[in-house]
């Protein structure tokens, strides 16, 4: 049982700041007046560099006295990034980077609590919270918008990794433990152990892992750093406690701050933990890989694809090569840019050679140029192949690689790249700090320089004065693949074995440890899960943790000032907004387009109509020159479609085509003629171009059914409650993805003039001018200029009959005689439960209170249950616009238990089982959700897409301050316990399909 000295309530509120002038913000902040050479806080200041495309000042220093090193980047972004990064290179597989990863974020000498990191998400209004293990480093990133909020992580952030408390429970908890079922069989549990159980019954990810192992087979890159679940295992506490003593130092370790906040400040509360600390020589460096005099081939197995239908063509073939070092910028900029023109889009080559050839469905998992490890990795091959076609697979890479080291690539591809390259720098992203952070540590922690790193002008210039002396790419690819002995050919083959081979190897070694188990053993683990038990339920206090309170939110609504207007017909809004002088294009027609009489027939071929459209040629340019000019004059054209529930009438749903683009100033007229070229005139005739990429969405639908297998459990169980949830799960679940399995095999017979001709149907309904909307975000002063162009682009599209802007299949809510469970039956040893009941659309006065009431239950019910006791990756509820109360769990060893757990936790919050902390840290969450910063180029995209209106969001915010413990129980009544006791709620199962026999006869089967 946990001692600490007791700090009340009112101390913890929030870590405490000194002079730190928290009005002062974006561009109204307080520079860093120090220069290189300064002393800091305990640092000096290495350099100093501005970086004005970015519009950020890169500020590198050094802690005099542990060496610990760190990187501000700063510039006006209110929206705070703080990364914490240790290197940490294994020498085996048991995972012990990740267990510690795990393991230091559930307590430590500040904040002895169980579960600090977990704790802190519902105590916070941060924008983003994690923390991940890399092949040779960890990292503890998160942001923030809230001065108080932002010191408040990092104080529980640097506790965490510097000193944890590594309690042998939270090791057991979070690594691995032996207990007794009621059986009496001996069962291995942890949550590592099943998260790596889930992420290893992926094929692609044990293909990367195996590629890695042939690459580097001296070296650490050959082990699993997530750990191999039987390897797991061996690791004990001991190791553990020793790995962190050597790694987790700040010598070892190398921090990053991004955005408006003080560096001074930053300085000074991270040399407030570091000081304590004496330098040391962690060794820790990675030595280089022992090069190969020839090439290598391997072949491994895997289990067969989940749900597949047909046999054949399940295999996967890659070649992979060892490059450079990835702290030489120069070349890692090179080599990514020449991945760039040997992969992307259809004029590249190896989607010529390869893709095209239908030997395989898409590239080999993780294709492409990896510069994540110390040494570089570049990949290339192909899935969904027949293992005897291995050999002309490999001829034909090392063919298409003699051909580009004899003719090089067009000018026009390598300005079109460059370009493609000069516009991701005006291009603000999602999480944008967080990815330069991120992405700077790959070098960083291996002696490269971080600003150069992020000076990508100076290494594009570099680069085309190169590509002016000579043929630079082509002698990259003569030094780095054709005449590069150091590389290795990797057949993975689909073996209807494997998972039978897996289990046995593991009921070997737990019969081996069973047998050598004494009754002494024996009473311990007993004795050990009882305790845990009891550990795990116990009550804690998190008041010892710092905290953000509803006091500190504002009370408005963050409007976005929009213009609407209307050229001819077509609604327009407009949203001026910084955007380095980018415009960015967005357009949706509504799927009324589509005559009634054909919707039933032509639903299911409409997400695959959406993917494929900006992918076409023209009449007047093949498809090969619309993405030629499309990366040549923007950052490329995309389709998808758009599906939401209505905000207000929750019987009724809308669905469109959605249409994005941007481009620099100067070549709007461009990226208008390239949309106008398309939607007037789309090639449907290039069938073998839609073959190709029928096969890549299927390809691309497999891999993500495992990873994301709690999504694909939630849309099967909402399909059986709503129209909505119906339409859903026919375009984005598993009915979809057996949709897509169909028309492959369609395709493999040349069997597709019928698809073909639904594909073109769908064209001549949607693609016409009426009911058009669109939206424009970029500067006010291009306003103007953008307008008369979309005048004329609305001018050139096609007309057709007008367009009743509707509501779709309107259908509403399913009636059900008994509760439809399904199991959805994969090859994998863990599953992901989901429990869906309908919910209320967006403007419903309740709307809010289940929002509060999901996170209620996931926060001090679910977690506990599901993650803590049951050992399950993740799990909780949620309640949005997808409308239905939906509860979840992610690589869980249980499957009935959970669903009880789903149940006991609807009756515990209808008897109001929680408390007023309870609602607060629900209230936060939902804040930190609502709140989350939203970048230019997205801006008025809630009200263009789904109609919520910032008037409506600013009703819901009242709403949200409001909520109080009684609206929570009569809600948690009305929608959750009386659907269970009225049997109108729906259960799905994705996992082991080798539990069907042990399911009761009230289950289906689907595989």
């Amino acid at each position: 049982m946990l001692t600490a000295t007791r700090l009340t309530r009112q101390q913890c509120t929030s870590v405490r700041l000194r002079g730190y002038a928290t009005e002062k913000r974006a561009k109204d902040r307080e520079l860093f007046q120090h220069k290189v050479g300064s002393k800091v806080h305990g640092y000096t200041v290495k350099e100093i560099q501005h970086l004005p495309e970015r519009n950020i000042t890169a500020y590198e220093l050094s802690h005099d006295k542990t060496g610990a090193r760190h990187l501000h980047l700063d510039c006006e972004d209110t929206n705070n990034v703080f990364m914490a990064t240790f290197k940490t290179s294994p020498t085996d597989s048991t995972g012990v980077a990740h267990v510690l990863e795990h393991t230091a974020l559930c307590g430590s000498e500040k904040y002895p609590i169980r579960d600090p990191f977990f704790n802190m998400l519902k105590r916070s209004v941060k924008t983003y919270m994690n923390a991940w293990t890399g092949q040779d480093f960890t990292s503890y990133p998160f942001g923030s918008e809230n001065v108080q909020d932002f010191y408040n992580l990092m104080s529980v952030y640097l506790d965490a990794t510097f000193h944890p408390q590594l309690s042998e429970w939270d090791f057991k908890q979070e690594g691995h433990r032996l207990e007794f079922s009621e059986d009496g069989s001996l069962e291995v549990k942890g949550i590592v152990y099943n998260e790596m159980k889930g992420a290893m019954a992926e094929s692609s990810t044990l293909f990367a892992h195996e590629l890695y192992e042939k690459l580097f087979p001296t070296i650490t890159y050959r082990h699993n750093s997530g750990g191999d679940p039987e390897t797991i295992r061996d690791l004990t506490w001991e190791n553990l406690k020793e790995f962190h003593r050597v790694h987790y130092h700040p010598s070892n370790s190398w921090t990053c701050t991004y955005g408006d906040m003080s560096l001074e400040e930053h300085l000074r509360f991270i040399n407030e933990v570091l000081q304590k600390f004496e330098k040391i020589d962690p060794k820790t460096d990675i030595p280089d890989e022992q090069r190969f005099a020839e090439h290598k081939r391997f072949v491994v197995k895997c289990a067969p694809p989940p749900l597949s239908e047909e046999e054949g063509k399940q295999d996967k073939v890659a070649v992979g090569f060892l490059l450079n070092k990835n702290t030489d910028q120069l070349t890692t900029l090179s080599l990514s840019l020449l991945q760039t023109l040997l992969m992307t889009g259809p004029n590249s080559p190896f989607y010529q050679s390869l893709i095209e050839s239908n030997l395989g469905s898409n590239y080999s998992p993780y294709a492409g140029y990896d510069s994540s490890a110390r040494e570089a990795v570049f990949s290339i091959g192909l899935q969904g192949v027949d293992a005897k076609d291995t050999q002309t697979i490999e001829d034909l890479i090392f063919k298409t690689f003699e051909e580009v080291a004899e003719n090089g690539f067009p000018k026009e591809r390598i300005d079109a790249v460059l370009h493609a390259l000069e516009l991701s720098l005006r291009h603000i992203g999602n999480e944008y700090g967080l990815h330069l952070a991120a992405g700077i540590m790959h070098s960083w922690i291996h002696g490269g320089s971080p600003i150069e790193a992020l000076s990508t002008p100076a290494l594009v210039k570099e680069i085309r004065k190169r590509i002016d002396e000579g043929p630079f790419f082509q002698d990259l690819v003569k030094k780095y693949f054709l005449e590069n002995k150091h590389r290795v050919t990797l057949t993975m083959v689909a073996d209807e074995s494997y998972n039978e081979e897996q289990a046995k190897i593991k009921a070997d070694k737990d019969a081996k440890i069973f047998a050598q188990l004494t009754e002494a053993d024996k009473q311990k683990i007993r004795e050990d899960a009882k305790v845990l038990k009891a550990r795990q339920e116990e009550v804690q206090d998190p008041s010892i943790l710092p905290t953000i309170t509803i006091s500190d939110i504002s009370p408005n609504t963050i409007f976005t000032p929009l213009e609407k207007e209307t050229i001819k017909t077509n609604s327009v809004q407009w949203a001026s907004q910084p955007t380095n002088g980018v415009i960015y294009f967005k357009a949706k027609l509504p799927f009324d387009a589509i005559p009634d009489s054909e919707k039933e027939e032509l639903l299911p071929y409409f997400p695959l109509f959406t993917q494929v459209l900006s992918s076409l040629g023209s009449a007047e340019s093949s498809y090969r020159e619309m993405a030629q000019d499309a990366d040549l004059h923007t950052g490329g054209l995309s389709s998808s479609y758009h599906l939401t529930r209505d905000h207000t009438d929750r019987k009724a749903h809308h669905a469109s085509l959605y249409l994005a683009s941007h481009c620099l100033e100067y070549n709007i007229d461009k990226m208008f003629s390239l949309w106008s070229k398309l939607l007037t005139s789309p090639k449907w005739d290039d069938k073998d171009h839609i073959k190709t990429i029928l096969l890549s969405i299927e390809s691309d639908f497999q891999d993500s059914l495992i990873d994301s297998g709690n999504v694909f459990a939630r849309y099967y169980a909402a399909s059986k409650l709503s129209s909505f949830g119906e339409l859903q799960e026919n375009w984005e679940g598993t009915t979809q993805y057996k949709f897509l399995q169909r028309l492959a095999k369609d395709a493999e017979e040349n069997n597709l003039d019928e698809h073909f001709a639904i594909l073109k149907r769908i064209s001549a309904h949607m693609l016409q001018r009426e009911g058009m909307s669109v939206a424009v975000n970029t500067e006010s002063r291009l306003f103007d200029g953008t307008r008369n162009r979309l005048d004329s682009f609305l001018n050139s599209l096609n007309t057709g009959s007008s367009i009743k802007k509707g509501k779709i299949l309107e259908r509403g809510d399913k009636v059900l005689s008994s509760v439809p469970k399904t199991l959805i039956g994969v090859p994998s040893d863990v599953n992901h439960c989901s429990l869906c009941l309908p919910s209320v659309p967006y403007t419903n006065p309740d709307f809010v209170p289940l929002q509060v009431l999901a996170h209620i239950m996931t926060n001090a019910y679910l977690h506990r249950e599901i993650r803590e006791k049951g050992g399950a990756y993740g799990g909780g509820a949620s309640s949005g616009t997808h409308g239905c109360v939906a509860f979840y769990s992610y690589r869980d060893p249980h499957n009935l238990a959970t669903l009880e757990h789903f149940e006991n936790a609807i009756k515990w919050a209808a008897a109001g089982e929680f408390d007023e902390e309870n609602i607060k840290e629900a209230k936060l969450n939902v804040f930190s959700e609502i709140d989350h910063p939203v970048v230019p180029s997205k801006k008025g995209m809630t009200e263009f897409l789904m109609g919520i209106t910032d008037e409506m969001r600013q009703r819901n915010r009242d709403i949200l301050f409001s909520v109080n413990k009684a609206q929570l129980v009569t809600v948690a009544n009305k929608y959750l316990k009386e659907g269970l006791e009225k049997s109108h709620y729906s259960i799905a199962i994705l996992g082991d399909n080798q539990t069907k026999d042990s399911l009761p006869e009230s289950w289906s089967f689907l595989e």
